[in-house]
Formats: C-alpha cells, structure tokens, sequence
C-alpha cells in the first residue's frame, strides 16, 4: 500500500498532501473522495459492532464462570443472546467515546489489546512449561513461540509508552 501510495504522484505532493490515501484512491480509480470517507466509516462501524458484541459475549461468559453478576449471564429467551451484556458492554462503549478524546480511545485499546496478547502467549508458555499434554486435534506450536509472542507484545507496549502514547 506504502508503495502505491508513494507512486500515486510526485513525492512532494503525495508527502504534503494531508490524505495521502485518499489522494492515491482518486488518482487510480478516478472515483470521488468521499466514497473512501464512506468505505472508511461502513468499515470502522462493523469493527465497533463487533467489538461490543465480543465484550458482550465476554461479559456472559465470565458471568456464567461466576466472575460477575448472574444477570449478565441470562440469554434472551427470544434471541438466545446474551442481550444483558451487550447492552452493558455498549453502554460503556458509548459512555467512553462520550467522555474521552478518540485518538485516547484508540491508544488505551491498542494498548489493552496487546496486554491481552501478552497475557495469553504467557499463559500458553506456562501450560507448555507444565508439561501438559495438548488435547488431541488442537493446534500445537514451538515452545519458544509464545514467549516471542508476548515479548513481541511488551516491547510494542514499551515502545508505544516511550514515544509518548
């Protein structure tokens, strides 16, 4: 993408211009603007719904382990969702967008998603490390790999935390 962005003009036009995307897009495609805008938004929007959802489903989930409340817990009789939940989990979406800047948004949940990440590498390190057997059928890696993986993850964090994110 880099590189059709980079070829997309002259590079003093293309690193002055304050869309470069979008300044490649029209000038290959001849199409308008405003249908990358809109491209952009349809996907952002799907990648929110799914994002509530899934918190949606964690919440039931840890409210059917015991870790929160059992209402969360209750599928719809109607919709065999766990409606309760979503509608928490899209509730403190909304009240977090509400309340705080996008770009700070954006930061805490790359920043989150990658603690997650690394949280789960070391816990796949540490079933490796206890010598349990991986059930059959289940996809099985190298032993050094997830500790790759989180530490992938925590110097990303670390970087992120030093460049002032």
């Amino acid at each position: 993408m880099v590189l059709t962005v980079l070829a997309s003009g002259p590079l003093a036009e293309v690193a002055s211009h304050p869309a470069p995307l979008t300044l490649a897009f029209t000038r290959n495609t001849g199409l308008p603007e405003i249908l990358l805008t809109a491209i952009a938004s349809l996907a952002t929007l799907n990648g929110v719904i799914v994002q509530i959802l899934m918190a949606g489903r964690v919440l039931f989930g840890l409210a059917r382990e015991g870790e929160l409340p059992r209402g969360l817990g209750r599928l719809s009789p109607r919709s065999a969702t766990p409606v309760r939940a979503t509608a928490l989990a899209a509730g403190l979406a909304l009240g977090l967008a509400l309340a705080f800047p996008i770009l700070r948004l954006a930061e805490w949940t790359s920043g989150i998603t990658l603690g997650v990440f690394a949280l789960v590498c070391l816990s796949l390190a540490r079933i490796h490390a206890r010598g349990d057997p991986a059930p059959p059928g289940t996809f099985r890696v190298y032993r050094w790999v997830p500790v790759a993986g989180a530490l992938a993850c925590i110097a990303l964090l670390i970087a992120g935390f030093a460049a002032g994110g």
